[in-house]
């Protein structure tokens, strides 16, 4: 089986921190702790059939990932030329949906 190599864009990793924090000022240091490595565990399994994964949305060719114990989805493509993951968006589930939407669709122009 082909193991794709996985990208985590500046922006997405700046998603994974505000919501690190939303998570540390709301819940507690260990929840926050929690889900930074359910994160990144979630994202670096996408190495492996990345395309299992239902589509966020179709026309892109965006994929979405959810957390297992977090009410958050990574959203990312699969680059099939050179077997690469890019994950570029993580999002609350509690966001409005219209706003992180079209957050994505603009990221998705600046890759």
């Amino acid at each position: 089986m082909r193991k794709y190599s996985v990208r985590i864009t500046p922006s997405a990793i700046e998603d994974i921190e505000m919501i690190a924090e939303f998570y540390m000022e709301l819940v507690d240091e260990d929840s926050a702790a929690r889900f930074t490595e359910d994160v990144i565990a979630t994202v670096e399994s996408l190495d492996t059939f990345p395309e299992g994964n239902a589509y966020f949305n179709e026309v892109y060719g965006l994929r979405r990932v959810r957390l297992k114990h977090h009410k958050v989805s990574v959203v990312y493509l699969v680059d099939n030329g050179v077997y690469e993951v890019v994950a570029f968006s993580v999002f609350h589930s509690s966001a409005e949906p219209n706003k992180y939407t079209q957050r994505i669709v603009e990221r998705l122009r600046e890759l």
